[in-house]
């Protein structure tokens, strides 16, 4: 599942109703969405759990869109490119 699939399922989770794509990306989602506190903070728990990306508090203020949020995910990736072989490395 790629992030974009991942935020629309946990918002989708969250809000039935919501036509995802209908969404503008670079305005907030809380507003878009109506969420209140806990829906948006149970949004954020499931893409984190979803991504294995941690999204931690002081950072939070890059979440507000789904643009941002996307952005901040997509920096916090780790791919197989990412990682070291450990043959190449000299690491047993």
């Amino acid at each position: 599942m790629n992030l974009k699939e991942i935020l629309k399922e946990a918002l989708c989770r969250i809000a039935p109703e919501l036509d995802f794509e209908a969404l503008d990306p670079s305005k907030p989602i809380r507003e878009q969405v109506e969420l209140d506190s806990m829906d948006y903070l149970n949004f954020l728990i499931r893409v984190q759990k979803e991504s294995g990306i941690a999204l931690p508090a002081r950072d939070s203020g890059e979440f507000a869109t789904l643009n941002g949020l996307l952005a901040y995910l997509h920096r916090n990736t780790v791919t197989k490119e990412d990682l070291i072989d450990s043959s190449e490395s000299g690491m047993i």
